[in-house]
């Protein structure tokens, strides 16, 4: 009997490390269709070299360290299919979930319908579709890996960027690689396409006018009058909301005795600007 369990122990580790190579073969054969060695994909997931080396010479590797590898190599769509939620017969209430999605509520991005979901009270969007509506781009995947390989600070920020998140696609539901507005934003700093250029140069300009409003905080004021005013509120309405706010932050601060002057010269520059509606 013990020789019996013993033989089916090694047949069932055999077929174990079977499962293992095949699968390092298929990350390798990934790997070299798009043309990056070892060091680059090590690189780019975050992944040591040695442990690289030593998964695609033998297939041993921890999970994490092989969902970073599937993600560089976008692939990470096969593991929605392992341990698929069982069919049960009884309903139970699952706890809320973190991730919203709204299939019938797409965001339009020019004439390119970009999917989003929401996450961690945060918009996300799909990052080929993005690239594909910015750039008319019908290759978005080869785009973001030859990016990423032009870009090495970017390769390494990567995986703090982006979110696997569910999508719809025509097969169904699948996570996708998305990314918020923030990400979005340092993005389009790594591309280097002419589509691109006017978003590059509206950061540069809000960047300088923060500056400017760091400077003179009365700026900050302005803006804050300017928005409003295009949200069609009345002079009176802009003054009510505003001193709402400095109510609201004269409560709540803690300050030092000099704190306390320089939020007083502030409310003095306030003051200045909205008086003049009252009369």
């Amino acid at each position: 009997m013990p020789l019996i369990i013993l033989s089916a122990t090694l047949v069932f580790m055999d077929n174990i490390l079977a499962i293992m190579k095949k699968l390092a073969q298929r990350v390798r054969a990934h790997r070299k269709n798009q043309k990056l060695s070892q060091q680059e994909l090590s690189r780019q997931s975050g992944v040591s070299f040695g442990s690289v080396k030593r998964f695609e010479r033998g297939g041993e590797i921890s999970l994490k360290s092989l969902l970073r590898i599937a993600q560089t190599l976008e692939q990470t769509g096969d593991f929605d299919k392992l341990f698929a939620e069982p069919i049960e017969t009884t309903t139970r209430t699952s706890p809320a979930s973190s991730t919203t999605t709204q299939p019938n509520r797409l965001t339009i991005f020019k004439d390119k319908s970009i999917r989003s979901v929401f996450y961690d009270n945060d918009w996300w969007f799909c990052l080929t579709d993005i690239v594909a509506g910015l750039l008319r781009s019908k290759r978005p995947r080869h785009y973001l890996l030859d990016l990423r390989r032009r870009d090495h600070s970017l390769a390494r920020i990567w995986p703090t960027l982006v979110k696997l998140l569910p999508l719809e696609t025509p097969q169904g539901k699948h996570k996708l690689l998305c990314i918020n507005t923030l990400g979005f934003f340092r993005l389009i700093q790594s591309m280097p396409n002419k589509q691109v250029e006017h978003w590059r140069l509206w950061l540069a300009q809000t960047a300088y006018e923060r500056i400017c409003e760091i400077e003179n905080p009365a700026r900050a004021i302005q803006r804050v009058k300017e928005i409003y005013r295009m949200k069609g509120l009345s002079e009176q309405q802009i003054v009510q909301k505003i001193s709402e706010v400095l109510a609201q932050k004269t409560s709540d601060i803690e300050t030092t005795e000099s704190g306390e002057k320089e939020f007083a010269h502030f409310t003095a520059e306030l003051n200045k600007l909205i008086q003049p509606v009252w009369h």
